[in-house]
């Protein structure tokens, strides 16, 4: 009866051993399977650099100023060719021109227009928007006070051939723009439109008409 229980003592102190080795091992297999080797190198960031000889893109050469010569690039006695080139290739040109017509670019303002005359741009008209300014920072919208103020001295007040205002003529002090002008038209005070360019042209009341 001793031999009996000695042997049975045995027997479960073997399988408990048994199975304490074959739990560790496999506790020891996981964390060694969750554990990330330390010679494994962690993914990393992109980064783009541009290329040297490629520069961000410039801003757009075309800016909307008026001038006694013209607004932006485009000056007054210019072919169409020349005008519709340093624009972008973005006037909008119809297929038979008159001999006084008017085109526009697409990526103006919508309220400018240029005066061709003879397949030259001789002004260029401001009308409805009182973005466009001139170099000075006058249009549409200010008083003739103002205009006056932004041009001390160069400034003819003409009576208006339509209604009670005045036609604002502005003579610039730049000699090599003698021809040129920039013209105000107001009413009750204001000014309602204006145009720029070369002479006589810039003064025509009625534009192509």
């Amino acid at each position: 009866m001793k031999r009996l229980i000695s042997a049975t003592l045995l027997l479960s102190t073997l399988v408990a051993c048994t199975t304490g080795d074959k739990a560790s091992g496999a506790t020891d297999s996981v964390a060694s399977a969750a554990r990330k080797p330390d010679n494994v190198a962690q993914p990393t960031a992109e980064i783009v650099l541009p290329p040297e000889n490629n520069p961000p893109p410039s801003a757009p050469s075309t800016v909307w100023q008026v001038t006694p010569a013209g607004i932006g690039p485009v000056r007054a006695g210019m072919s169409l060719d020349e005008a519709n080139a340093v624009v972008g290739n973005s006037l909008v040109i119809p297929a038979k021109l008159s001999e006084c017509d008017y085109v526009r670019s697409k990526n103006a303002p919508k309220g400018v227009s240029f005066m061709v005359e003879n397949g030259k741009v001789s002004r260029v008209d401001i009308r409805d928007d009182m973005t466009v300014k001139t170099a000075a920072g006058a249009g549409i919208g200010d008083t003739e006070e103002r205009i006056k103020s932004l041009y001390p001295g160069q400034v003819a007040v003409q009576p208006h051939k339509y209604t009670s205002g005045h036609y604002l003529v502005v003579s610039p002090k730049a000699a090599n723009d003698a021809d040129m002008r920039i013209v105000f038209e107001t009413e009750s005070n204001k000014v309602t439109r204006f145009r720029s360019g070369k002479l006589p042209a810039v003064q025509y009341v009625e534009g192509c008409s």
